[in-house]
Order: C-alpha cells, then structure tokens, then sequence
C-alpha cells in the first residue's frame, strides 16, 4: 500500500517540464556518441570523387545551406555525394548530347555536299596542311570542338584549298606547245 501511496505522490509532484527534462537526458543517454545537428564547420574534402578538384568556395556554400538545415557532418556528406554523383551522371548526359550533335554535323555536311565530297574534303585537307604551318593545333581544334565537321567551316576551308593549290597554268589539258604559243609578243631572238 506504501507503494501506491507513493505512486500517487509522484503523480501531483512531476510537473511536465520534469517530465520533458527526464526524457531529453534519456535521449542523450541513448544517442552517446551519435552526432546531433549542425557542426561548427563541416569537411567535405573526403567525399570529393577521384579526378575532380575540391572548390573552398562552392564547399563553403554547401556548408552553409547545410547549417541552415541544421544536418549532420553525416547528413551533409551524403546530400554532398548525391550531389556529386547527379552532377556526373548530368555531365555525361551533356557530352553524350553533345557527341551526338557533332556527329549529326558530319552527317549533314556529307549529305549538303553529296557527289562532291571526296574532292571538297581533298580541298578541306589541303587548306588545314597549308594552315598547320603556322598554326599546328588548328586540326585538333576543329575536332576538338566539333567545327570542322560545320559543312560551313568545310565549305569555307576547301575554297581557301582551292585558292593556294597549284595553278594548272594555260596549257593544263593541252598538248605541249612551242614558246611561241605562249609569249606571242615577245622576241626571243634579242635574248641570244
């Protein structure tokens, strides 16, 4: 009966804030060890994946959203890992993209010359051999860049091919003819 009596005691005697006290100390008592809320700075140095560079400033920014939320040095590092991982999966979404555009360039700039290919692409050739002269990265930033597979950037590179290839000169597809057929003006008898 003593029991009882000191049961109902307890009853008038915990008010609800003990009662809330009490439970916050349980809760403590049971997530020893365990991280709760926002750190005073978070490290993501450890998350950052294989062949990419930790930016301070973007990290900083995170770090602070993630303060705002008031996460975990845990939490944050699984948000920041997603993000990594989204932002990867959207780059190679972009370079697969942009891997098909270039080759449709190709595509349509073989289709836009059509029987004159070959011999456009022996111009194009000829004028980036000219241009590698002074230039020898030219071709690897038309490739690089997807231009040069522009039927423009080819239209416009085989004319200048065109323009410095040899002169065929006036007999080109003739026979050979005397100097007098050349230099009709001209008397080659004051010469010797």
């Amino acid at each position: 009966m003593e029991d009882m009596t000191q049961a109902a005691e307890n009853i008038h005697t915990d008010t609800p804030e003990a009662v809330t006290e009490e439970t916050k100390t349980e809760g403590l008592a049971e997530s020893a060890g365990k991280e709760t809320g926002a750190p005073d700075a978070y490290d993501f140095k450890g998350i950052v994946p294989d062949g990419e560079v930790f930016d301070e400033e973007i990290a900083s920014g995170f770090g602070n959203l993630c303060k705002e939320m008031n996460l975990t040095q845990e939490m944050a590092s699984k948000m920041a890992e997603y993000g990594f991982s989204y932002a990867g999966r959207v780059k190679e979404a972009m370079e697969a993209a942009r891997e098909a555009e270039i080759g449709n360039w190709a595509e349509d700039t073989r289709k836009a010359l059509g029987s004159s290919f070959d011999q456009t692409m022996g111009d194009y050739g000829r004028a980036l051999t000219y241009l590698e002269r002074e230039n020898p990265d030219i071709r690897a930033v038309l490739n690089s860049t997807g231009a040069g597979n522009k039927v423009e950037v080819v239209k416009a590179l085989a004319l200048l091919g065109r323009l410095i290839s040899e002169d065929p000169g006036l007999s080109a597809g003739k026979a050979a003819s005397s100097k007098d057929e050349l230099y009709p003006n001209t008397n080659f008898e004051a010469y010797r």
